[in-house]
Parts: C-alpha cells; structure tokens; sequence
C-alpha cells in the first residue's frame, strides 16, 4: 500500500508436516512497516514472548539475515532446554537444522549470530513462568 509493507501473522502452526489443523486458531495481528526504512537497512527490533503464551510450542520463525549481533535472552524459572531451528527457504522442501543448549534458572543469553536465515525455539519442557527477548541489531 502506497509506501507501505503490510505484513499478517499468526501464531497457528502450519507448516506443513505433522502439526497442521484443518481450522484456523491462533492469535493473529496485522502491522505496517514503511518500506523506505526496511530496504534501506535492517532496523533495530525486540521481540518479547511470555512462557504463558509458547508453552511447550515451537515458536519465533524470525528472520536474522541483515542483522550482526542477534541474541536470545530466556529468563526461566528452572533448568531447561532449548532448541534452536533454523530453515532457510528452499525447494524441494528441507527439515530445519537444529541447536540445543542447556538453560539455567535465571537470565540466559544465546547468542544467535551463527544463525542466518530464519529461526524458531521450543523448550523441551513448558515453563510458563519464562520470557524471552529476541534482540536483532546492527
């Protein structure tokens, strides 16, 4: 629209495999991004997630090419797993590769400059005390 990117989303899994449903749940949101700053660079943006909300879900499906430092803070209440997917957009079809890392109670940071493409998380275990922030920067 005119200068504009309008981007959809919905947290309803779909990807494909397995976990596909034949009905439409899920939170959806509808945002406006102006097209100048996003092909210029890549902005500064934080993502929060709440524990309450992922539960034991896979959750994210967040871009990282463009940026340099993106990082993974989990603030859980026990010891965890995690894992990280990352896809990237291909035919045929391909399985993301996965990385897992052991989460302490408290802050952790994961540092997800290895990554390129797009990721997703998942606990190994719910944990509806957590949050997380995705920080991508320049």
């Amino acid at each position: 629209m005119g200068g504009e990117l309008l981007v959809a989303a919905s947290n309803e899994a779909n990807l494909g495999f397995g976990d596909a449903t034949p009905i439409d749940t899920g939170y959806r949101d509808l945002s406006s991004f102006d097209l100048g700053n996003l092909l210029n660079s890549a902005p500064p943006v934080t993502f929060h997630a709440l524990g309450s909300e992922v539960g034991g879900s896979t959750w994210g499906g967040i871009p990282l090419d463009g940026y340099e430092r993106p990082s993974l803070v989990c603030d859980i209440s026990e010891s965890n797993k995690l894992t990280v997917n990352e896809y990237h957009l291909s035919l045929p079809v391909a399985l993301p590769s996965r990385e897992s890392y052991e989460l302490k109670p408290g802050r952790n940071r994961v540092d997800l400059a290895p990554f390129n493409g797009i990721v997703s998380f998942k606990l190994e275990r719910k944990d509806p005390e957590s949050n997380f922030w995705v920080t991508l920067n320049r």
